[in-house]
């Protein structure tokens, strides 16, 4: 179960009075702070209080995605319906709630949120007692616990997870970080701390007893046998609509207790940021909406989004539920709740050293921060183990490295160009959408890695033939390897503007991209002889690695941009003011957004490099949630911030914008780590267009050795193919000479998106979908795909006109 942060000061009272007293403010500095504590103090409390209130919002996100998947999926023995959508639901959310401004405005949300966990706590102890008083309890319980034996417990397991369950324990008493922000919410009469000495004696309490029933009946009902979850354990009771009535107030509680533990965090990150750039409108100004009832502000849209998404990866990553519980008890439980605490009392009250109060006092310290270590070791050991026994997370990472190295790549450059042609609400909606259709159909292509017999397709045209026939995969060919090579023609030429970037610094003029363009085709000779996705992951995790590097950094330099008073404010909700050309500069624009986020014509080969335990299906699920999450995240900070920064400035690649910025070596390692990422990314996007071709000749001349004989070379650490290294390196130097033909980089990527967007994206996973599983025409889930079908296909076909215009008016003008 989980406890209502927001209820107040609900904590443990000690004899000493160190939370009860700490209220009474005797002694003040001169801007009305309390003298306490020193800078040193405030920073390690700052750590503790900071890394607990992440991790809560963390904990939340996955516990509210299991209710809500054990509200859809009832009692049914196998549910295979994933929590990573309820996850991004819950994130969107709170994404949405994040914007309400501080503790004040709250109070509405909190009382619903309070009201939630006591309901969940009720019902909870009545499945509980009800399974007692049914004869369905669990017989094997005891005075000492789960006893050795149990389901082969060993002693050191039993010590171990007595040691995570003390961290479990001080989880539940852990929200002293919000007591003051609670406190300072109270009207000066009666004095602050009156109302709350007593609002923490009725919340402790109240949650005290709640907590024993929960504990004490639930064991009983459920014995040895107890799940970590409380309400896990009652999916088969019966009627369902009680458990589900616990799940819904469990999940609406979580709701209000994510932002009532998150407020802390938002408002240090405020009020530091308002202090440090009080002049920059980008962070102070409030926009009124509906007539003063609400104040809107970019900042705390940016930043709080950020904190959101960032907890919502995380917990995808990482659903080690009692485990990470625990550690986080463990490692603040002692600090927040008992160490500052009893320093604070002992400074302001000016305890003498060595007395009995204070000794007393030190005693309790002791004794706590020796549990909340012990309770620490047993957390990270449970996590420890958590993790070495799940082959999902282990797979996880590095197919989350392959997905985010081929769809975080050069086209997020071009995006902030993109939404400044839609302006700040068009651009936002349009890349968001992009973002859900391509998680929808993405998850629709896991679907159909295997066919219903159980065989596995190795790669996007295989699986499109055994579904749809041979004609739909000459046409996915098409499609497929069109956007592959354009593709490279794209990272060709913007690695060798980032190379150019890099040698001439703020210089003009540079010397021609022609000579970087074949730098560039020479060291990617060099990897392409790399054999194929497996053999990738090293150069795969790298480019994923320079990848978000860039985009901090990118990020980094339009907010100090921003800071420094030299943003752009004359963007507009609509985007750049109209002009002749601004129909076609909005049509190209969308044709960008698509180009962003299509990225499926490797999502099969990715997917068969997934070992078959766990079902290659629910990593894939994961792995395409976590990326595209983590992706959409960057772009929208990346198109947002940069528009703030450019205003109806802003260039096609917007790391052109930074030639000027000082110092320069900022600037250069940003476009060093884009360089890296795009040598790491050009491979992985043409894993597929060279698997064919050398597959296809495999097959036509399988007798000939220069194509089929492997010549081991480095003691048998690599093979070497004379076949691949003809063919692969006129592939190169193919896709250079085009770059050097069209360096057109907007327009180029906005064709590409276009073209390819809707074929590979949408149509051929929803039509295999559609032929797999044998949907019915016009069925209403047939329907509801073939209008989601129609309408990429009408998006796709505007931005391609435009993408064309652009281009022809580009290649004539130079």
């Amino acid at each position: 179960m989980t406890f209502p942060v927001e209820e107040g000061a609900c904590t443990e009272i000690y004899d000493g009075g160190a939370y009860t007293e700490i209220y009474d403010d005797e002694d003040f500095d001169e801007d009305g702070r309390p003298k306490r504590t020193g800078g040193l103090q405030v920073q390690l409390c700052g750590i503790a209080q900071y890394s607990l209130l992440f991790g809560v919002s963390v904990g939340y996100t996955f516990v509210t995605s299991t209710s809500i998947m054990a509200i859809k999926c009832g009692a049914k023995p196998e549910c295979h319906t994933s929590n990573n959508w309820f996850m991004l639901i819950y994130g969107l959310v709170q994404i949405v709630l994040s914007q309400i401004p501080n503790f004040n405005e709250l109070y509405f949300l909190s009382i619903i949120s309070a009201s939630m966990s006591f309901a969940c706590s009720f019902i909870g102890i009545g499945l509980s007692l009800a399974k007692i008083v049914q004869g369905n309890a669990t017989p094997e319980r005891s005075v000492t616990g789960v006893p050795v034996g149990w389901n082969g417990l060993t002693r050191e397991d039993k010590v171990w997870n007595i040691l995570s369950s003390l961290g479990d324990v001080a989880f539940a008493y852990s929200f002293a970080s919000i007591l003051t922000n609670i406190q300072d919410t109270i009207k000066s009469s009666p004095k602050e701390k009156k109302v709350m000495k007593n609002a923490i004696s009725l919340a402790t309490l109240a949650i005290t007893v709640f907590y024993m029933l929960c504990g004490l009946i639930g064991y009983a009902a459920f014995g040895s046998s107890a799940p970590g979850n409380l309400l896990a354990g009652f999916g088969s009771f019966k009627p369902l609509w009680i458990v589900d009535l616990a799940n819904i107030s469990l999940a609406v509680h979580l709701f209000g207790a994510y932002q009532a533990a998150s407020q802390p965090i938002y408002a240090f990150v405020e009020s530091w940021s308002f202090k440090k750039w009080p002049n920059n409108e980008f962070i102070t100004r409030e926009y009124s909406i509906t007539d003063g009832c609400y104040s809107f502000n970019f900042f705390r849209l940016v930043w709080r989004t950020l904190y959101v998404v960032l907890a919502t990866i995380l917990a995808m990553l990482f659903p080690f539920f009692n485990h990470f519980v625990g550690l986080l008890g463990a490692i603040t439980f002692w600090p927040l709740t008992v160490y500052f605490p009893i320093e604070m009392y002992i400074a302001q009250r000016k305890i003498v050293r060595f007395s009995r109060k204070w000794y007393g006092l030190q005693i309790l310290s002791l004794f706590c921060v020796i549990v909340s270590l012990l309770a620490a070791a047993g957390s990270v050991r449970g996590l420890v183990k958590a993790v070495q026994t799940s082959s999902l997370l282990r797979t996880l990472v590095t197919t989350v490295a392959h997905i985010i190295t081929t769809l975080l790549g050069s086209g997020v450059l071009s995006l902030t160009w993109a939404v400044a042609q839609l302006g700040w609400i068009a651009g936002s909606i349009s890349l968001l959408s992009f973002s859900i259709i391509t998680l929808f159909t993405s998850h629709l292509l896991a679907n159909c890695y295997r066919c219903q017999s159980g065989k596995r397709s190795y790669s996007y045209m295989d699986a499109v033939k055994s579904r749809l026939g041979g004609l739909q995969m000459k046409l996915c060919g098409i499609f497929q390897y069109s956007f592959i090579f354009g593709l490279s023609v794209g990272y060709t030429f913007v690695a060798s503007t980032s190379i150019r970037a890099i040698k001439c610094g703020g210089k003009k003029p540079c010397p021609a991209l022609n000579r970087l363009m074949i730098l560039y085709g020479m060291v990617q000779i060099i990897l392409s002889q790399i054999p194929n996705f497996r053999k990738l992951a090293l150069l795969s995790k790298i480019a994923a690695v320079m990848s978000f590097a860039y985009a901090f950094i990118s990020i980094a330099l339009s907010l100090t941009k921003i800071f420094q008073g030299h943003g752009h404010f004359e963007n507009t909700l609509t985007g750049v003011p109209g002009g002749e050309d601004n129909l076609w500069k909005t049509l190209s624009a969308i044709g960008d957004l698509a180009f962003a986020f299509s990225f499926s014509t490797n999502l099969i080969n990715i997917q068969d490099t997934i070992k078959s335990s766990p079902q290659e299906k629910k990593v894939m699920k994961k792995a395409i949630s976590v990326a595209i999450t983590a992706t959409t995240k960057f772009y929208l900070l990346f198109s947002l911030i940069g528009y703030a920064t450019f205003g109806n400035a802003v260039p096609g690649n917007m790391l052109a914008g930074f030639s000027s910025f000082k110092p320069l070596w900022i600037v250069d390692l940003a476009n060093i780590c884009l360089t890296v990422h795009l040598f790491g990314g050009y491979q992985v996007a043409c894993q597929p267009i060279y698997a064919f071709v050398e597959s296809w000749s495999s097959h036509k001349w399988p007798e000939n050795k220069f194509i089929t004989r492997e010549y081991s070379v480095v003691d048998g650490c690599y093979d070497f193919n004379f076949f691949r290294l003809v063919w692969r390196t006129i592939y190169v130097i193919v896709t250079t000479i085009l770059a050097m033909i069209f360096p057109f980089f907007s327009e180029f990527l906005g064709l590409l998106g276009a073209i390819t967007f809707w074929p590979m994206t949408v149509y051929f996973p929803i039509e295999m979908y559609i032929a797999q599983w044998k949907i019915a025409r016009f069925s209403r889930v047939w329907n509801c795909l073939q209008m989601l079908n129609l309408f990429c296909l009408i998006v796709s076909l505007l931005a391609a006109i435009g993408s064309v215009h652009g281009l022809v008016k580009s290649r004539f003008r130079d």
